[in-house]
């Protein structure tokens, strides 16, 4: 075999050699700076789902207080219907007071630990949507300044309040 042909093959074989992929090193490097990123947005994370825990109970509540609204005045089932505030639920209920309900047409609504509900306990409505009590029901986080507010005026209304 003459030298030319050998240093030919020999290029071919340095040609095959090449390679596809990553190194350990490369691989390593990429894990950790994901890792950096990974540590940076969790604080970030933690906060958001505490915000939204507490939008989604507020709206919630404010659906509820509307479907129980909306029975009322369409005589759904023959009955008026209302909204209990619990200690850590909330429950639409048919039926003159949630004393006197009916428990089997329940709509009970759990809210996320942590997060609970003050000012009005109990709102029923009649059959032209006028609600039992007016105010203000607030939606809070203990362990965060995150509130949501829903108002009950005596005209019927329901908001949910920008906060």
């Amino acid at each position: 075999m003459s030298p030319a042909a050998s240093t030919d093959a020999s290029l071919l074989c340095v040609q095959r050699r090449v390679r596809c992929g990553f190194t350990l090193l490369e691989a390593m490097l990429v894990m950790g700076l994901f890792a950096i990123v990974l540590a940076a947005t969790l604080p970030f994370l933690g906060s958001f789902q505490q915000r939204q825990s507490t939008k989604t109970a507020g709206q919630e509540l404010t659906e509820a207080l509307r479907r129980a609204q909306h029975r009322s005045m369409t005589i759904q089932d023959n009955r008026s219907w209302g909204v209990n505030i619990l200690s850590g639920s909330f429950v639409l209920y048919a039926g003159p007071s949630y004393v006197g309900r009916d428990g089997t047409a329940d709509e009970v609504h759990a809210v996320a630990s942590m997060t609970s509900i003050t000012g009005l306990s109990d709102v029923h409505f009649d059959t032209r949507g006028v609600p039992s009590a007016t105010g203000i029901l607030s939606v809070t986080r203990s362990d965060a300044a995150v509130s949501e507010a829903v108002q009950v005026n005596a005209g019927g209304g329901i908001f949910l309040l920008k906060p």
